[in-house]
């Protein structure tokens, strides 16, 4: 188990109040349980579970708002802020705060770990929760609510539950380029796909392509796991900050059966959202 650095003082208060208001974030390392099925456990752990401490140690540096805390379980991460807790100044965290710290949190957590090759999926939600320290335990509407959202998605990503979507109110209003979340039609394992806001983990500096490297991890590339490797592509093409590459230009993805078409490139930038659902309409067909 890991925790974020924190302070005594505020190890008691929430201590005292274990069952509150929290904005909830739950992680998986995506295709873990297969490759522990086909990989050395050792050379397994080095890759995966023994960088995750020091990447979730880093991941709230620059958030200024409520403290973040965090516990890691094999391959499941939790990150977790509490309504009322203390902010600089003196102030409390309201739930927008906590909403958005974990959004912030998580987006450093997925650009640091896809750095290292570890993709993950995952779910953002809002409400009481109980969190227990010893034994540790986290119980409650929410924290349900974000174990179904991400084990339905079919990528590496984190999308917001309604519960956490609501306290951020998000629309056309908002300066996008500057949030680390966007709306985005999220793939999943069945249909529909659903429009939520999702955490721009590419917008993260100088990250490896996914496509090459997801296929690599894996011994016989089915149909449902090239979906979700697409699925990653796709996003990640969206969304990548080519700061220091103004050269670059992004290719075609390589799809189960054959190439997209080279207009693809003009057509998802013009509509992200609807190249997205006719690449997933593409992938089922096949």
């Amino acid at each position: 188990m890991s925790n974020l650095p924190t302070s005594q003082s505020s190890l008691e208060e929430e201590k005292d109040s274990a069952n509150a208001q929290r904005a909830v974030a739950l992680l998986d390392i995506l295709g873990f349980r297969a490759r522990m099925e086909e990989e050395d456990p050792q050379t397994l752990f080095d890759e995966t579970l023994g960088q995750l401490p020091a990447i979730i140690g880093t991941s709230s540096e620059l958030i200024s708002g409520p403290e973040i805390r965090a516990v890691q379980f094999s391959d499941t991460i939790f990150l977790w802020a509490t309504v009322g807790a203390k902010r600089e100044a003196g102030a409390r965290a309201d739930p927008f705060d906590c909403v958005e710290a974990v959004c912030i949190a998580t987006f450093g957590l997925m650009h640091r770990c896809a750095r290292r090759g570890i993709f993950l999926r995952g779910a953002i939600a809002f409400g009481e929760c109980f969190v227990s320290d010893s034994p540790p335990a986290f119980v409650g509407r929410a924290i349900a609510s974000a174990a179904k959202l991400e084990r339905r998605q079919q990528w590496s990503g984190v999308a917001l539950d309604d519960s956490a979507e609501a306290i951020l109110q998000y629309d056309s209003q908002w300066s996008g380029g500057l949030r680390s979340f966007v709306r985005y039609l999220v793939p999943m394992k069945k249909p529909p796909d659903e429009v939520r806001i999702v955490i721009k983990w590419p917008w993260g500096m100088h990250l490896p392509h996914p496509l090459d490297l997801m296929r690599s991890r894996v011994r016989i590339l089915s149909e449902d796991i090239e979906a979700k490797i697409i699925h990653t592509t796709a996003f990640f093409e969206t969304f990548q900050n080519l700061f220091g590459y103004p050269n670059r230009r992004v290719q075609p993805i390589t799809m189960i059966d054959g190439e997209i078409p080279p207009l693809a490139d003009a057509a998802k930038t013009h509509d992200p959202i609807d190249w997205h659902a006719n690449a997933l309409a593409r992938i089922r067909q096949t």
